[in-house]
């Protein structure tokens, strides 16, 4: 079973922990809004997201039942 493992940031604080997952066996997927971001290289997957274009949803919209 494949286990993944992801990781907000893939800027330089973030490659040891990317390197250390991978060393766990673990698929590591990275997002950043920087696609040049060091991790980017690492990662099995990279994603370049801005998170900050995205708002939190509403109480309202959590609690609706679908």
């Amino acid at each position: 079973m494949s286990r993944t493992f992801m990781i907000i940031g893939a800027g330089a604080s973030q490659v040891v922990g990317i390197k250390t997952a991978k060393d766990m066996g673990l698929t590591v997927v990275v997002i950043d809004r920087d696609p040049n971001a060091p991790g980017m290289k690492l990662a099995d997957v990279a994603l370049p997201v801005d998170c900050l274009l995205y708002t939190s949803p509403s109480p309202r919209d959590l609690s609706t039942s679908r």
